[in-house]
């Protein structure tokens, strides 16, 4: 906190930003203690999973693919009446092409597939089941703001050790890609998602595992047993050759599971390991693509299943190819930057990407992952000092595209809405490519 309040005396623009942020903020949680016609849905998910965690009935009932596979009696019973488990989906989607005469893309929201995430966050949000769900949902929503605000520090610290100079010209453009953070974190902040605890936990993860290690990998293994794809930065660490730090994260995760094994949780676990691959490759991934490829998702997963035809050869596998592809790519830029300043955090801000397009569902609250991102954009200008206005452009450029809310532009024509909603993904692709050419080789001396 010493380093924060070091750069609040000296940098402008901070102030400003974090007197924007803070009282959006402080407004937002006002709005939401007195307004209750924000959405509940996601808190509902997360509070009644967290009433059953002690049972095996975690899994009980199908969500509607929000962060917790239960989400209320009332989807229960709908989904009942629904012949939702036939063998092969693709006759049973044509089927629903030609009685209703809608795509069946129409029909996402009815459709769901269980086991999607661990069992962890409903055990470890328990307590809130002791106490009335009018108090809990406002303490859930603080420890949501807590952990944006935490992201948010542990970035100001690593502006600090790095020396940057918040009153440069660089830094004004710093700080507008910043309040791009504000729509998607209004978004997640509204629909009551885990976002904001996940960004906090991996942003420490990453900034502060030299200065911290056990901190950090705890982070990391909590962040990774929420939502999985934060596992994607363990990457960076095995080639960091950062051993004591997968350790940690290791050993973290079996301290955070062990406590989630007791009353039935062993049940729940498996549950949840025997239903993955069928998940990724089988016929839940084709199942559950009714709901992630529906108007709103940005992934690359939703992208391929709106522009090529459901009966294509292996269509489950592709997103996953295209993954791999772009995996490789970065990789491949890390190693031919041998002797290039700034390698490292290229290969963070495309493993952040990845993490981001790879997931089944992309929806706009999960832009909000980007943020170390932007930090380490800024970090790579400043060190660097060889870019110009005209690349702080282009990059504006890009973020609007990602940031832009294409939710409002809605149309019945999936080619269209398709076409708006790849602006997203397109920015997101245009910046982990741009990234590429961010580095600088050192001068020999």
């Amino acid at each position: 906190m010493n380093k924060l309040k070091q750069l609040l005396i000296e940098s402008t623009f901070l102030k400003v930003y974090l007197f924007i942020v803070l009282g959006y903020f402080l407004v937002q949680f006002v709005t939401l203690l007195n307004h209750p016609s924000y959405d509940y849905r996601d808190f509902d998910s997360y509070y009644y999973a967290a009433k059953n965690v002690f049972t095996n009935r975690i899994y009980e009932f199908h969500t509607v693919g929000e962060d917790l596979p239960l989400h209320s009696m009332l989807t229960k019973k709908m989904m009942e009446k629904m012949p939702m488990l036939k063998p092969d989906f693709l006759p049973f989607a044509k089927e629903l092409q030609a009685a209703t005469g809608l795509n069946p893309i129409a029909l996402n929201r009815a459709f769901v597939f269980p086991y999607l995430y661990p069992p962890v966050l409903a055990f470890y949000i328990y307590p809130l089941t002791l106490i009335s769900k009018l108090i809990a949902f406002p303490v859930w929503h603080f420890l949501l703001y807590a952990f944006y605000f935490l992201a948010l520090v542990v970035a100001i610290e690593k502006l600090s050790d790095e020396k940057i100079n918040l009153q440069s010209k660089t830094s004004v453009m710093f700080f507008l890609l910043l309040l791009f953070f504000v729509m998607p974190m209004n978004n997640s902040l509204y629909w009551s998602q885990v976002n904001g605890i996940v960004l906090g936990l991996f942003t420490i993860a990453i900034f502060k595992y030299k200065d911290s290690p056990i901190l950090a990998s705890s982070c990391m293994a909590f962040s990774i047993l929420i939502k999985m794809s934060p596992a994607l930065f363990l990457v960076y660490f095995f080639l960091k050759k950062e051993f004591r730090f997968l350790l940690y994260t290791f050993l973290s995760s079996v301290v955070i599971i062990i406590p989630t094994l007791f009353f039935k949780g062993i049940t729940n676990w498996i549950h949840f390991f025997k239903n993955l691959p069928n998940i990724s490759f089988g016929e839940k991934a084709i199942m559950g693509t009714v709901t992630v490829i529906g108007s709103g998702n940005h992934s690359l997963k939703a992208f391929v299943y709106k522009v090529l035809p459901w009966d294509f050869p292996h269509l489950s596998y592709v997103h996953y190819i295209c993954g791999i592809v772009l995996l490789l790519f970065s990789l491949f830029v890390y190693f031919r930057m041998k002797n290039v300043s700034g390698r490292e955090e290229i290969l963070i801000i495309q493993l952040n990407i990845l993490l981001i397009i790879l997931s089944p569902m992309t929806w706009y609250h999960h832009l909000v992952f980007l943020f170390p991102s932007v930090v380490l954009l800024f970090v790579l200008y400043e060190r660097n000092k060889q870019y110009s206005l005209l690349h702080l452009g282009f990059l504006a450029v890009i973020f609007y595209l990602i940031f832009y809310p294409v939710d409002v532009l809605v149309s019945h024509n999936l080619y269209i809405q398709t076409f708006f909603e790849s602006f997203i993904l397109l920015g997101l692709m245009s910046l982990f490519f741009y990234v590429s050419f961010l580095g600088k080789k050192e001068i020999p001396l």
